[in-house]
Formats: structure tokens, sequence, C-alpha cells
């Protein structure tokens, strides 16, 4: 037998091999390939800070589906909890703000909690009547953004909606664990890709990426591999709404289907509705529907609202709509609370 000291000496020199293996390999790489990162291009986004945040979508998987679906790692308890849901799509999502809101409800002294469920890929209203059904959601104050509203349940709200918690978990944590390495590498080691049978180098971080608050559904971070931090930072582009867009025409019938008020009010939930203007769009034929069919309307005024890239809020435009919002709220909840 071998002397333990002998034993200790191999498995040393062996690890301290496959270590100076590894490096090597790892600087042999670093060679050949580069970091990927073009210059001049924005550094990398910042870690989330995870016990407040989370990376919400990344490389073609919407996580915040996921959760909201399952009401996983907390979702469920506070999709309860809320008084006031914000939904939409990723119009909603980047427009309004659930902390200022209820921040701002609270300063005129009205206790409402809300919660921001806004999702991307142009999500209509079905994926949030879904979660209304499935989670039970009753008592509530629900406010629309109308953009897209009446389209049909997107392929990933869809399999959100039918994969059970494990097969939601597995996707979620595997988004994350790619997410991760690919911030760990990023500006380090390039990645190769194959794309129309061509290998092309790239930089690890080349798609865009969103963070969203635990706590209240809030985007916290949106960054882009062409222009770094779009909604917060110095990089942000801004625009205005054109008041003289073209204002895509809405079917009130359709509206009355999709929103289906008597549904809602079965379940003591206060429908408002509103359309955050865009550079595309003003808004205007979507607010004559809902009006035709008696949903209560929030209109936003768009000439202060700033978009960081023509479709979607930046910080301070979100800021500007959710006080708009929570002046209606006040007005409802006094009269609710009040009289």
């Amino acid at each position: 037998m071998l002397h333990a000291s002998i034993r200790v000496s191999l498995g040393a020199r062996f690890s301290g091999g496959l270590v100076g293996g590894t490096m090597a390999g790892f600087v042999m790489l670093r060679a050949i390939l580069g970091t990927g990162t073009p210059d001049g291009a924005p550094p990398s986004p910042r870690w989330p800070n995870w016990r407040q945040e989370y990376p919400s979508a990344y490389r073609g998987v919407s996580v915040t589906h996921g959760l909201l679906s399952r009401g996983l790692l907390g979702m469920g308890r506070r999709l309860r909890d809320a008084d006031v849901l914000l939904s939409g799509s990723s119009h909603a999502e980047f427009g309004f703000s659930a902390a200022e809101l209820s921040a701002d409800l609270r300063r005129q002294g009205v206790s409402a909690k809300a919660y921001n469920i806004g999702v991307g890929w142009g999500e209509g209203f079905a994926f949030p009547a879904a979660l209304i059904d499935r989670h039970d959601l009753r008592h509530k104050v629900i406010i629309v953004e109308l953009f897209r509203v009446v389209e049909p349940l997107t392929e990933v709200g869809r399999r959100a909606l039918h994969d059970n918690a494990a097969a939601v978990l597995v996707r979620v944590f595997n988004t994350w664990l790619s997410f991760a390495a690919d911030r760990a590498l990023d500006g380090i080691l390039a990645q190769l890709e194959t794309k129309d049978g061509q290998v092309t180098i790239a930089r690890r971080l080349d798609q865009s990426l969103i963070y969203r608050r635990w706590a209240d559904g809030d985007v916290s971070e949106y960054w882009t591999p062409e222009r770094g931090r779009m909604y917060f930072g110095s990089n942000q582009l801004f625009y205005r709404p054109d008041p003289n867009a073209k204002a895509e025409a809405l079917e009130p019938s359709a509206l009355r289907r999709t929103l289906d008020q008597n549904r809602l009010r079965q379940r003591d939930l206060t429908l408002f509705v509103t359309f955050i203007p865009f550079v595309f769009d003003s808004g205007r034929g979507h607010l004559e529907a809902a009006e035709q069919i008696a949903a209560s309307v929030i209109p936003i005024r768009g000439d202060k609202v700033e978009l960081c890239d023509g479709a979607h809020t930046n910080v301070v435009g979100r800021t500007i709509v959710t006080d708009q919002i929570a002046a209606a709220l006040f007005a409802y909840f006094k009269g609710t609370l009040f009289h």
C-alpha cells in the first residue's frame, strides 16, 4: 500500500495538473477567440441583487411568465396580497411602477399594495385573465393597458400555463444558469455561434436583458448589447409620443369579449383601462373602443412621456404615467372608502 504522504502528494500533483491544464486551455481559447466584444461596446450589465430582483427575460425565455403562471418563488402570494394589479404587454411592464403607485396612494392616505404583472412577447389580456382564474383572484382593482389587448395567448404564455411547476422551475433555473455563465465570461471570452451554416465569433451577452423586482414586479434594469443601460442609464435613447401618430382602430365588440366585464364583476374585480401613447400610436382608437363598451378609462397625456426605444417608456416616462394612474385611483378609492 502507498504511504499516506505519497497518496497526498500524488493527489496534489493531479489537482495541480488539472488546474494548470484548465488555465492553459482557457488562455489558449482566449488567444484564439478573443473577447468578442466590439470596440466601443457598452460595458457588461451589473449583476442582479438576487434578494431584490431577478433576470426576468433572457435568450428568448420569459421567466416572469412561468413564475406568475405557477405562483412560484412567492409570486402566488404577491398576486393574492395585491390590491391593484397592473397588467398588459411589455408597454405595461415598462410603463407602470407598482412601487411608485403604492407610494403615491399612501401619501394621500390610501393604503393599497400594487403589483406589476405586465409581460413581454406581445401578450394580450388572455394571459392575465388566465392568472385570475388559476389563482382565484378577487376583490382587487385591475388596470389593463390596451396595447395588443385582444390578441390571443402567445406561445410563450400558452407554454407557461401548460407546464407543471417542475418543468417551469427547470426552465427558470436553466435560464439563470445560462445568464450567469454568459455574464461571468462577458468581456473575457467570446462564444462561437452558427448561423446559416456560418460560424461566427460573438459577445457572450449578445441579447437584451431585463431585471424585475420580486416585491412589486417593476422593471429594475433593461440592458442591451448595443446601447447598454436603456432604462435608467445615460445611454437611454429619448423619444416622445407623436400626438399626430395614426391611431390604430380597435373593434369594440372584440374588446367587450376580451375583457368580459361581467365575469370580472363576479369576482369583485374593478376594471380600469388605459393606453400609454408611443411613437406609432396615440391610443385614441383603443380608448374610444373602451368608452363604447362603458369601461372606465384613464387617459394618459403623452406630451411629457419619455420613451427609451420609441415604444416603451424609460424610468422618467414610467413615473409620469404612474402619477396619472395614481390620481385616477385616488379618486376611486376616496369614493369607495370615504362615502
